[in-house]
């Protein structure tokens, strides 16, 4: 894979939906979040956005927060499908379009058959 602007602003798009999966998973606001990880809520809202250049140091306080591991942020990426519902896109594999929407699909109903995701209807 090469590096190119386009794929770096994705990746934090998505890095920012991660974010906000999490915090809404967890019952928690923007300012609750921004409080729990000592950060400012602009710093928050930007990050949910894919806005800025977050560090590792930001990362790990956010992850914290969430009480996950910081890796969990990054482990899989979750984008919606053409519905407008919640699929998980699978380990950055986004960025080359590798998956087809089938693909996503299965990844999407796998995740609900097994718990790890609950789509926000039947919430």
């Amino acid at each position: 894979m090469y590096y190119s602007t386009k794929k770096y602003h994705t990746f934090k798009r998505y890095l920012g939906n991660n974010i906000r999966i999490h915090r809404e998973d967890n019952g928690l606001s923007q300012e609750e979040l921004a409080k729990a990880s000592s950060l400012k809520l602009i710093n928050i809202a930007n990050l949910e956005d894919g806005k800025g250049n977050p560090t590792l140091n930001i990362l790990f306080r956010v992850a914290c927060a969430l009480e996950i591991e910081a890796y969990m942020l990054l482990e899989d990426i979750y984008g919606e499908d053409e519905n407008g519902k919640r699929i998980c896109l699978s380990h950055f594999s986004a960025y080359d379009d590798q998956l087809t929407k089938q693909e996503k699909q299965a990844i999407y109903d796998e995740m609900v058959a097994s718990g790890k995701y609950t789509p926000p209807d039947q919430r």
